[in-house]
């Protein structure tokens, strides 16, 4: 029953798709929002019922940045953040050095204080990414005592073109300023009277090998007043 300002909720148990829809305020029904899907990347399941769950995987080439599924909660809300793919950038195909005598640096800010790897010994390193995350450059530091001469090591680099993001939408019940998506614009949000917004107000294009923007889509969530009664 809708009356005036008043908002008054009936609904049975199992069949909510959307509870109401007044005076500019939503609840919406026993489901999550759509999660997205990574870029380079798909997603495996289509429901997004409370309980439900959805896993994801990468395109070849990259990798996820976390396994696990994501399950929708009874609070609506997702219990993780989207997984994101990968690049992979360096890529060994030998490397023998002395053990902690010598060492090589990767980092990619300039800085080798707190390198992204320090590598040493005869093991064949995992891929590393460097470089993805909006300044598209990475740096190595190699450190011996020139006491023994090892094979050294072989690195594969591969250069990204910088492509553009995708467009990341719109969120219901808002608006956004900004409608180019090249490496650095920024877009930024804003809500409907009656809502707030739940997330960053503003992201920016990283682009590089991930084509992605600096966070996920904000929303707009419905501002429920002391007019309205459940």
């Amino acid at each position: 029953m809708l009356s005036g300002h008043n908002i008054t909720l009936v609904a049975q148990q199992t069949q909510i798709h959307k509870l109401a829809e007044h005076a500019g305020v939503t609840v919406d029904s026993y489901s999550c929002l759509d999660p997205g899907i990574p870029v380079n990347g798909i997603r495996y399941g289509q429901d997004f019922a409370i309980g439900s769950t959805v896993s994801f995987g990468c395109d070849s080439g990259y990798r996820l940045s976390h396994e696990e599924p994501l399950v929708c909660e009874k609070n609506h809300w997702w219990s993780h953040p989207l997984p994101t793919c990968d690049g992979v950038q360096f890529q060994f195909s030998s490397f023998h050095l002395e053990d902690q005598h010598d060492y090589l640096l990767v980092t990619e800010n300039g800085s080798f204080l707190q390198p992204l790897a320090r590598l040493t010994g005869n093991e064949l390193p995992s891929n590393i990414n460097a470089g993805l995350y909006g300044n598209f450059k990475a740096q190595l530091r190699f450190v011996s005592d020139f006491s023994i001469s090892y094979e050294g090591f072989n690195i594969t680099f591969s250069e990204y073109t910088l492509e553009p993001c995708e467009d990341p939408g719109m969120p219901r019940f808002g608006q956004r300023n900004g409608f180019t998506f090249g490496i650095g614009d920024t877009l930024s949000f804003s809500c409907n009277m009656g809502y707030r917004l739940e997330g960053v107000p503003e992201v920016i294009c990283l682009g590089g090998g991930r084509r992605m923007w600096s966070s996920a889509l904000p929303r707009c969530v419905g501002m429920c007043s002391r007019y309205c009664s459940f």
